[in-house]
């Protein structure tokens, strides 16, 4: 019986994996570095071109999301992503292209 909860659960519903097993954590680093360049160029892209920067932050005002998502691909960005944005800034989740890999990027930046 869990203390707190009044019902009892397994603490271990999953054999734990081999402590030498790193297939599944050198797959996930392989597939990460891809995204981590994307990222890069768009940061770089953004931190030398007004006219990207200027243009991303004018739609995201207007909620033109589709014209962001659209900016940010010309900038490089060919991963899966998730986009959101507020007056503060925007948040810029990609996610990797194959489901075998596990990782995220979160990029947070302020307007």
């Amino acid at each position: 019986m869990h203390p707190y909860y009044g019902f009892s659960y397994p603490y271990q519903m999953f054999r734990a994996p081999d402590p030498s097993d790193v297939t599944q954590f050198k797959h996930s680093a392989d597939q990460f570095m891809a995204p981590t360049l994307e990222m890069y160029h768009l940061l770089t892209q953004l931190s030398h071109s007004n006219d990207l920067a200027l243009k991303i932050k004018e739609a995201a005002s207007k909620s033109e999301h589709q014209k962001v998502e659209d900016y940010i691909k010309s900038a490089g960005v060919k991963s899966s992503f998730t986009l959101t944005y507020s007056p503060e800034g925007l948040i810029l989740m990609l996610k990797p292209q194959d489901p075998g890999a596990c990782f995220g990027i979160r990029l947070s930046i302020c307007w």
